[in-house]
């Protein structure tokens, strides 16, 4: 085992890295391929919009069919939180910002009695 300790990188290599990173970024830029940020869901406010009512026996009322995609590259560019493909985007750009939930099991058994709260 090597107990002194040394840096991964030379300040020029780092140096050397910062640079190509910056050049890339204006490239990406310039190919409109570089997603702009979007501040106004950098720290959304979350709640779980179903609930089930005190009746319903069912462990939970709901179920997931979609994640958000973070791939940032579009389209069939797709990765989950997981590293999974449970999510999707569009040819036009659109990465998916959001969590799709569906009531399950027996949806419209739980609508007619009343089995959740929105």
């Amino acid at each position: 085992m090597n107990q002194t300790s040394t840096s991964c990188l030379t300040n020029l290599q780092r140096k050397e890295i910062v640079q190509e990173l910056k050049q890339i970024e204006i490239l990406l830029k310039r190919e409109n391929k570089l997603i702009k940020e979007n501040k106004s869901i950098l720290n959304p406010l979350f709640i779980w919009p179903v609930k089930k009512v005190s009746h319903i026996t069912y462990n939970e009322i709901w179920a997931i069919s979609n994640y958000v995609d973070h791939n940032v590259a579009f389209s069939d560019e797709i990765t989950d939180f997981n590293g999974g493909a449970k999510s999707y985007d569009t040819y036009s750009g659109y990465n998916h910002q959001g969590v799709d939930i569906f009531i399950w099991p027996y949806s419209l058994n739980m609508l007619e009695n009343n089995g959740l709260e929105v």
